[in-house]
């Protein structure tokens, strides 16, 4: 009796569905070669696939809004990418490594391993932002997931309190420090940027951000100019032992500034 009941309900369905098709077309449906279930369940199917990819478009159109507001904030260089990279000998293996780093920063999560943390050296003018920029355009445009290029300043000042602080400049703080320990990849570019060594109270507080990011599974890039035998003795014990909680990959870049020289007089400024 169910089943019957089931199939009259398809079969009055299927003939209602019919019959507004025809009044819309104005022609009369042969329905003598149609087996009516098999084309239900293809409109169905069709209907399916027509949501689908309506969503799928929705979803493309609002990434590259996202993006497209990610470059108009000046925050990422759109035109600095893997593929526009000027490749030499000096800086060929650093760029190898940050694009591998960008295969497998999302992966962790499937593996139970722990996240990637991408440790890039090198002296001013090397390259370290150019390929920051790079990194965060791979994720942006071919992984979809948001990016957050900033200095350790930054950082810094969305924790440091002030007496002059409002309550509106205490929620902007602690906004800021929700994003740099929760968005999906956070480049921190030029750590140490002028070989000094981290103050008492860096030495507690980024590894305060390692320790977040690392309870919350996401990958970060350090860049900074220290060179690998200073590192530990400028960042301290606290902060080089929690770098160890991620699946570190090293690289460095080499040679001489590729920044265009300031002239003056006919004489080359450094």
């Amino acid at each position: 009796m169910a089943e019957d009941f089931k199939k009259q309900g398809m079969h009055n369905g299927f003939e209602t569905l019919v019959k507004a098709i025809e009044e819309l077309a104005g022609n009369k449906v042969d329905l003598s070669d149609i087996k009516e279930k098999d084309d239900v369940a293809k409109l169905r199917a069709m209907d399916a696939r027509s949501a689908s990819l309506e969503l799928a478009k929705e979803r493309l159109e609002n990434h590259k809004t996202f993006v497209n507001s990610i470059y108009e904030s000046k925050k990422v260089l759109p035109n600095n990418t893997f593929e526009k990279a000027l490749l030499d000998d000096m800086n060929r293996e650093a760029f190898n490594t940050a694009k591998a780093f960008c295969s497998m920063a999302f992966l962790s999560g499937q593996f139970s391993a722990a996240p990637a943390l991408l440790l890039l050296q090198g002296a001013a003018g090397t390259g370290k932002t150019y390929i920051c920029n790079c990194v965060a355009n791979e994720v942006l445009n071919k992984i979809w997931k948001e990016v957050e290029i900033c200095d350790y300043n930054q950082i810094k000042k969305a924790k440091v309190p002030s007496q002059a602080d409002t309550s509106y400049d205490i929620d902007a703080k602690n906004k800021a420090w929700q994003r740099f320990v929760t968005v999906d990849l956070l480049i921190l570019d030029g750590l140490c940027k002028n070989n000094e060594a981290l103050t008492a109270y860096d030495k507690q507080l980024l590894p305060e951000l390692l320790r977040a990011r690392r309870a919350n599974n996401l990958p970060m890039v350090i860049t900074t100019p220290l060179q690998p035998t200073m590192m530990h003795n400028h960042l301290g014990d606290e902060c080089f032992e929690s770098l160890k909680d991620y699946s570190v990959m090293t690289s460095a870049l080499f040679g001489p500034s590729r920044r265009q020289p300031i002239l003056f007089g006919g004489a080359r400024l450094n």
